[in-house]
């Protein structure tokens, strides 16, 4: 028998740390543009000083904060010694 992740099912009432992740990505850079135009910056500049942080929140995801896989049993496995 599959199981609910396996079928593509998930619990749609609950978002978790990865969906905020993705969330928040386009949001520097877009206030970034925003204060490119609404300033004498150059747009360009604002948008690349915008990306810096969006670009901290993408390392974030898989590096600091890795996701972690269920083990056969459904229970998340615990790698650490």
């Amino acid at each position: 028998m599959r199981d609910a992740f396996s079928t593509g099912r998930t619990d749609h009432e609950t978002v978790s740390r990865y969906d905020l992740v993705l969330a928040v990505l386009p949001v520097p850079l877009a206030v970034g543009a925003v204060g490119g135009l609404l300033t004498s910056v150059p747009t360009a500049i604002g948008a690349g000083a915008g990306g810096l942080p969006s670009a901290l929140v993408v390392g974030y995801g898989p590096f600091v904060d890795t996701p972690e896989t269920p083990d056969a049993s459904g229970r998340e496995r615990d790698d650490a010694p």
